[in-house]
Parts: C-alpha cells; sequence; structure tokens
C-alpha cells in the first residue's frame, strides 16, 4: 500500500504553480495514480550513478554477450543484362535492365 497520500487540495495548489486547471471529477480521478508516480520517481532518484557514466544515448535491448546472426547473402542474378539501345526504350525497360 502507499504510503503517500495526495489529496485534493494539494493537486489544486499544483494547478496553480503550473497554470492548468483541473475539474473536480479530473482530479479526482488523478488522486490515486498519483501516488504511485510519485513513489516511482523516488525510487529512480535514489538509484546512485556514477558521475563518469555517460548519457543514454543509444537503446540497445540486446542481453550481454549476444551477438547477432550473420546474414546470408543476398542471391544475385549473374545474367548482365544490356542496355536498351535507344534512349525511348530505356523508359519500357525491365527493371533487371535498367540495374
Amino acid at each position: 500500500m502507499s504510503e503517500i497520500h495526495v489529496t485534493l487540495e494539494q493537486i489544486a495548489a499544483a494547478e496553480a504553480l503550473l497554470g492548468v486547471e483541473f475539474s473536480l471529477a479530473e482530479r479526482e480521478l488523478m488522486r490515486d495514480n498519483l501516488a504511485p508516480q510519485i513513489e516511482q520517481a523516488l525510487r529512480r532518484r535514489a538509484v546512485s550513478l556514477p558521475a563518469e557514466l555517460g548519457p543514454a544515448t543509444k537503446f540497445d535491448p540486446r542481453l550481454p554477450g549476444f551477438t547477432m546472426p550473420t546474414p546470408e547473402p543476398w542471391p544475385c542474378s549473374p545474367v548482365v543484362a544490356e542496355l536498351p539501345d535507344s534512349e525511348a526504350d530505356i523508359a519500357f525497360a525491365t527493371l533487371p535492365q535498367l540495374a
């Protein structure tokens, strides 16, 4: 159970600081959700990180030691198509001819 209790008056005071307004119904809806968010923020702030640790600029979900499997090469046609004779024929050439 949460030890943090957020009151409707506290929410109204925060509204004044932030320059927003909520109805009484909206305040009642958010009251139960605010305590878990505050607790999560407090837990996050309690984690001690060394000063030399850089910012997380790259997301890499792979586990340590995981290496990506080497992909097999794409099949490639050994046939080399010739360029059409006229420029007008290029407009109607097939993709292999244009490649």
